[in-house]
């Protein structure tokens, strides 16, 4: 099963440089671009449980903010979402965490490193929820790769060997 990612940034140069990125991780990943102005006429549309990750990227001009990011965890099925920031500092990336955002990471520092260890982990917190949705029996149809109960019954809570 390939990672499927929604990158929503508005600069064309970086959007190069997430997406070779993002497949040097994930060699089979299918990362879907998005820009503003799409996704603010159709983010009640958008079926979030698709994709095992939301790269967000604020611009220091988002009117919005910090703002859409609890209209994007608010979705059902919604996956972990970095928050890939023009601005800010650590207020304001302990704010965006305190929403919920899996990470945050400003423009101006980041590293191909830096984002391939968000990614990872936002990820695993994605796989481990799932893995607990599945133990605990609960349906969650929508999202990529999980089959309640598993095929072979509920997985342990311990780490896979």
């Amino acid at each position: 099963m390939s990672t499927k990612v929604l990158a929503i940034e508005e600069d064309e140069r970086l959007r190069q440089w997430l997406g070779h990125h993002v497949s040097a991780l994930w060699p089979r990943s299918e990362i879907e671009f998005q820009s503003w102005n799409q996704i603010e006429m159709r983010l009640a549309g958008i079926a979030m449980g698709r994709y095992h990750v939301v790269m967000l990227g604020l611009d220091a001009e988002q009117p919005a903010g910090l703002s859409v990011v609890p209209a994007f965890l608010r979705k059902r099925a919604c996956p972990p979402v970095v928050i890939l920031a023009d601005g800010g500092d650590e207020l304001t990336a302990v704010k965006a965490m305190k929403m919920g955002a899996s990470d945050y990471l400003p423009k101006r520092l980041l590293s191909g490193d830096m984002l391939v260890d968000a990614l990872r982990g936002a990820v695993s917190e994605r796989e481990r929820s799932i893995d607990e949705a599945r133990w605990q029996g609960k349906p969650m149809p929508e999202i990529p790769g999980y089959v309640a109960g598993g095929v072979e019954g509920p997985r342990p809570p311990w780490p896979r060997c």
